[in-house]
């Protein structure tokens, strides 16, 4: 079973610190659109250490104020992972006048890597490399309601 934490506006101190026990971290964000530095809102900022957890972060979309989020994208020393960061960076960096550092980007590995394949989307190597289905149903929920509302799925 996964432990979701939650949190408003940034995340805890004593979630920093266990974030920062971690040489590498998965990354996501969600936002209100796709154009998210011209018109669209950061929404929401997730961290996982891949032992079935999940942080889930919705800022302060008043004044981006996250200190403690800051502090692990800068962290050099922990490897940031996800699919497709070029959405990712761009929102963070902007939303929270951060420089992410250390990004893996596993889209950009799989066309270095996979150059037998055209198919280099993140279903495409979920299916291939870990054998299971991801259902993207959800992936159109509405990030900026109540975190409270959000639910387990």
């Amino acid at each position: 079973m996964t432990k979701i934490y939650k949190f408003q506006d940034d995340i805890s101190t004593d979630a920093l610190k266990e974030l920062e026990k971690h040489t590498s971290l998965a990354l996501d964000t969600e936002g209100s659109g796709l154009q998210i530095t011209q018109r669209d809102n950061l929404s929401l900022v997730q961290f996982s250490t891949g032992n079935n957890d999940a942080y889930i972060i919705q800022p302060n979309r008043k004044n981006y104020k996250a200190p403690n989020i800051v502090k692990i994208l800068e962290n050099e020393k922990i490897t940031k992972i996800g699919h497709y960061l070029r959405y990712d960076v761009s929102g963070l960096e902007y939303f929270l006048k951060c420089n992410i550092r250390n990004i893996f980007d596993t889209k950009i590995a799989s066309k270095l890597c996979r150059t037998y394949s055209q198919n280099h989307g993140l279903k495409d190597l979920v299916q291939e490399f870990c054998s299971k289905k991801l259902d993207k149903k959800l992936g159109s929920s509405d990030w900026n309601k109540d975190l409270n509302e959000l639910t387990e799925a």
